[in-house]
């Protein structure tokens, strides 16, 4: 299972970047080709809290789920989804306070169907572009989030 690691510093203590973790519907915002996001269970936070997806995958929408696997305000949040495509993952995201500022790091496990769009995707474009993704989800985080910090807005993901 490859797995994919990326720590950023975000000029926001953990209790703000963990609260815009916590809000499922709002992973749009900020990660890329990740469309909607709807609650399905009557949890409104933490452990067993499940979730309908709705991403872009190699051109094509794909459906899925999602569920909060563990749960550590405001230091660790582990999310599990899983798409029609094959496509799952485990992502855990890992909080620390450094000063006034949080180091978020994430890090996604995740697998590809050994046939069809998992293989063209894994195969051709796979790791470079999940690490793409990946960077730029966090970037995007970082940056809505400082703007909020500091009272202006910030663009919807770039």
């Amino acid at each position: 299972m490859p797995t994919l690691e990326e720590d950023i510093l975000i000029a926001a203590p953990p209790e703000r970047v963990f609260a815009r973790l916590a809000q499922p519907e709002r992973g749009p915002e900020w990660t890329p080709n990740l469309l909607n996001v709807e609650r399905t269970s009557e949890i409104e936070t933490g452990p067993g809290l499940e979730t309908s997806l709705l991403a872009k995958v190699a051109g094509r929408e794909s459906r899925g789920t999602g569920r909060c696997l563990d749960w550590a305000p405001p230091h660790q949040m582990v999310l599990e989804s899983s798409l029609d495509v094959g496509i799952t993952s485990t992502t855990t995201f890992d909080l620390a306070q450094r000063g006034p500022a949080t180091v978020l790091k994430a890090r996604v496990d995740y697998s590809l169907p050994p046939k069809g769009l998992g293989r063209f995707v894994g195969g051709l474009l796979g790791e470079p572009l999940a690490w793409r993704d990946l960077r730029k989800a966090l970037a995007n985080l970082k940056r809505q989030i400082e703007a909020e910090e500091t009272g202006q807005a910030a663009p919807r993901g770039a």
